[in-house]
């Protein structure tokens, strides 16, 4: 069955073919993690070891490219921001490895193979194994701790 938003942009993409606009540049990173920066924000760049809040939304990639398939989990929709620090293994590796480069404002997009991002059990049901998982994260703060 055929959505309503896909039937759209099919019947869109006949009428204006030369408007049609491509999914966004993915940058592939030696560990195997794709980005594509959304949003450049304007705030403080995130480094390792700085302290960074970010809200996040994951899905399970449907193909390589980061089409969005199966959603798994978002802080956003809980409108609860997580917290941790870069650089030193407290979060999932694709967030970890994701985030730094970022700058406070910017909205990121990241396609990441699954060792970077294990699925709970209840998270890769009915998906295939090895799948990848996409996650689109927005940082909120980027903080140097204090010592």
């Amino acid at each position: 069955m055929y959505s309503l938003r896909k039937l759209l942009a099919f019947f869109l993409v006949l009428a204006f073919p030369a408007a049609t606009i491509a999914a966004p540049a993915l940058i592939s990173t030696p560990s195997g993690l794709q980005y594509s920066d959304l949003k450049v924000g304007e705030g403080t760049e995130a480094k390792d070891q700085m302290l960074v809040k970010l809200h996040y939304t994951s899905w399970a990639a449907l193909n390589p490219t980061g089409e969005k398939g199966k959603r798994l989990s978002s802080s956003t929709e809980l409108g609860q921001p997580i917290s941790f620090m870069l650089g030193v293994g407290r979060a999932v590796e694709a967030l970890d490895k994701g985030v730094p480069g970022m700058k406070v404002g910017g909205k990121r997009l990241l396609v990441a193979p699954a060792n970077m991002a294990p699925l709970s059990p209840e998270q890769a049901k009915d998906l295939p194994p090895n799948s990848p998982v996409v996650f689109e994260i927005e940082l909120l703060e980027a903080l140097v701790p204090k010592s």
